[in-house]
C-alpha cells in the first residue's frame, strides 16, 4: 500500500542522511588509534584493524562489506575492532 512505501522512501532516507553525516565527521575520528583499550581476559584475537582484516579473517562477508560501506562506515569503530 502507498503508506507502507512512503515509510519504506523515509527509512532510506534517514539511513541516507546517517551515511553522510559519518562521512563528514569521519575526519574527528581519526584519533580513535590513539585511545587506551584493555582487554580481558589474556588470549583474545587480536583486534581487526580493517574490514578488509575482519573479511579475510572470515568475521564477515563481501556483501556485509558493502552495506557497511554504503552506510558510510569507511573503518570498524574503536568497539568492533575488539569485538
Amino acid at each position: 500500500d502507498e503508506r507502507g512505501e512512503e515509510d519504506d522512501d523515509e527509512e532510506f532516507d534517514i539511513l541516507d542522511i546517517r551515511a553522510d553525516q559519518r562521512r563528514s565527521h569521519a575526519d574527528q575520528m581519526s584519533n580513535i588509534d590513539d585511545l587506551p583499550v584493555e582487554r580481558n581476559p589474556a588470549g583474545l584475537p587480536e583486534p581487526i584493524t580493517s574490514w578488509q582484516d575482519a573479511i579475510g579473517r572470515g568475521y564477515l562477508n563481501k556483501s556485509l562489506l558493502d552495506k557497511l560501506v554504503t552506510a558510510g562506515l569507511k573503518r570498524p569503530t574503536l568497539i568492533q575492532r575488539h569485538a
